[in-house]
């Protein structure tokens, strides 16, 4: 018998008609007795097996998502991994010039003048004490006072000069005269003294004679063979000849004194002599210096100090120079180049001895031929005066600002890699060469950086 229709359920959220509930197949229907509030099965299993009229809902996956998903994964990673490893170093960027190790020799004029002669070309290798320039002082314009004075002082040291040389000329004739009158008595007085002695022998002879006459009258005498007045006339002779013999020795002392003295006169007069020799010398001496430097401020000549290369020339014949422009500037031969920047405060602070540097030359384009790296050697621990702030501010990046001439710059000296740059060029770097150099100061992580300020405050409370 058929069975009855059952009455349309009503229909569920989802706006589908509500299926009609039947029986499990080979599941017996429970019995009538028992209580319909307490099915059998959760309502959950029930709602699982009803069929859906517009059937199940399935997502399913593309494959451009998780190619997309996956990429983001690994970019997330990378930059965590970039963050956490990576590091960046602050860097300040100033300017300089190449200059060479053992520094540059600057010529300049002692005082303003004309040039008169140039001889020496841009370029050109010189010696030590090889003329450079020649300067005069006679200047045309507005400097005849001058010149006129400087030739009036000149005339006159060389007149006084000449009167001491005819001094000197006098002086020593004279001298010479004493000098000769005292050695030719000396030689009077040798050769009288010669005589002297001479006569001394002869009356030494005399007196023997006498004696031996005097001896032989006595005896005979004492024989009564002369009488007593021929004995006694012989010892008178005798006494007489003893005398004179005592009287020349008189003589010859005295002429020895005499001769002494003279020759101490003789030695006096040679000692005036070379005591006024030596005074004139000096005085011809301190003369010589008076005019030479007189001279000299009439024509100057500008030698070079040291061996080496004349360069960046500025005094043409005729042109005129002053005592603070230099005439040319002298480089060493053969000198190592190091490059000087000039840093300000603001950046100096981290830099040290050992901080590496990558320079760019102006002769050489970065561009094209790349950096040339350096390395501190030396920082300056004072800045440079006001008047070469004024000079040197033109290196600064941001020469063009307005206050920068009024900050203090700092010398960096930075010793180069290589001494030709670049290496496929093999160029030889020179002196003077303008250089832009960046400084690679502090490296730290770049959590670090992002963390800065945290760690700082943290750093200020615990302080």
């Amino acid at each position: 018998m058929p069975r009855a229709a059952a009455p349309p359920a009503d229909d569920d959220d989802s706006g589908f008609p509500a299926t009609i509930q039947e029986p499990l197949p080979g599941v017996a229907a429970s019995s009538s007795d028992e209580d319909d509030d307490s099915p059998l099965f959760r309502p959950e299993v029930m709602a699982g097996r009803r069929p859906r009229l517009a059937g199940e809902v399935l997502l399913g996956a593309r494959p451009l998502w998780n190619a997309v998903t996956l990429i983001a994964l690994l970019l997330a990673g990378a930059l965590v991994l970039l963050v956490a490893q990576g590091s960046y170093t602050r860097r300040a960027t100033v300017g300089g010039q190449l200059v060479p190790v053992q520094g540059v020799m600057r010529i300049v004029a002692p005082q303003g003048a004309t040039v008169i002669e140039q001889r020496v070309r841009e370029g050109q290798p010189v010696r030590r004490g090889e003329v450079l320039y020649v300067l005069g002082t006679d200047r045309p314009a507005g400097a005849e006072t001058v010149a006129g004075y400087q030739a009036q002082i000149s005339g006159s040291i060389a007149q006084r000069r000449e009167l001491l040389e005819a001094e000197r000329r006098r002086t020593v004739e004279s001298l010479e005269a004493d000098i000769g009158a005292l050695q030719r008595r000396v030689s009077a007085m040798g050769a009288e003294r010669g005589q002297i002695s001479q006569q001394q022998t002869e009356q030494r002879r005399r007196v023997a004679l006498a004696e031996e006459s005097a001896q032989r009258q006595r005896l005979l005498f004492e024989q009564g063979l002369v009488t007593r007045e021929a004995w006694q006339e012989r010892e008178r002779d005798l006494s007489d000849q003893r005398q004179r013999l005592q009287a020349l020795g008189r003589d010859a002392l005295a002429l020895a004194r005499e001769q002494a003295q003279v020759e101490q006169q003789l030695d006096q007069a040679r000692a005036a002599r070379q005591t006024r020799e030596q005074s004139i010398e000096r005085e011809l001496a301190l003369l010589g210096e008076q005019l030479a430097d007189a001279e000299a401020r009439r024509r100057i000549v500008i030698t070079a100090p040291q061996d080496g290369r004349a360069t960046l020339l500025q005094g043409a014949p005729g042109t005129t120079v002053d005592a603070v422009r230099p005439l040319l500037v002298l480089v060493p031969d053969d000198t190592t180049l190091q490059a000087v920047l000039y840093a300000p405060s603001r950046t100096v602070g981290f830099v040290r001895p050992g901080t590496p540097v990558w320079l760019r030359h102006e002769a050489f384009p970065y561009q094209k031929f790349g950096h040339q790296r350096g390395e501190v050697v030396a920082v300056s621990t004072y800045p440079a005066g006001l008047d070469d702030q004024l000079g040197l501010a033109s290196f600064a990046p941001d020469a063009a600002g307005a206050g920068a001439s009024a900050e203090p710059l700092y010398a960096i000296t930075v010793r180069l890699e290589r001494q030709v740059f670049p290496a496929q060029a093999s160029a030889p770097l020179r002196p003077g060469l303008r250089v832009q150099a960046d400084l690679m100061m502090e490296q730290r992580r770049l959590w670090e950086w992002m963390l800065e300020p945290l760690l700082t405050a943290a750093k200020a409370v615990k302080a």
